[in-house]
């Protein structure tokens, strides 16, 4: 599910997340740490993973205070078993820092474009 639609039925979102629980299965958060609350809905809908908007992966390389803002998030996802994702990764410079970081994955063109299979 995306944060927004979190943020626009935060009840919605909590029944969704302890039904999908309730029958084994897993569920995730995309474009994560938009909205004003992110955090919170780290602790109280304990997902999977979350894959962080792709503005704060944009900024990591040049900007401290991205890199501080993200590497909080991971300090505080990890000991929940939450993964962090980044999003939009188009290089292997931003592949060595994420794993610096702690990221649990990535998702973009570093090791170029999708090709079809056979």
């Amino acid at each position: 599910m995306t944060e927004f639609g979190v943020v626009q039925v935060p009840a919605a979102a909590l029944s969704f997340a302890t039904e999908v629980r309730r029958l084994g299965a897993q569920f995730a958060i995309d474009h994560f740490g938009l909205q004003r609350d992110s955090l919170r809905q780290l602790h109280y809908l304990l997902p999977h993973y979350v894959k962080l908007a792709p503005v704060y992966t944009k900024e990591l390389s040049e900007n401290k205070d991205t890199r501080f803002i993200v590497s909080s998030l991971i300090s505080i996802a990890l000991p929940l078993e939450i993964g962090v994702i980044a999003q939009a990764v188009e290089s292997e410079a931003a592949i060595l820092l994420l794993d610096e970081l702690g990221f649990a994955g990535y998702q973009g063109y570093a090791h170029g474009r999708p090709v079809p299979i056979g």
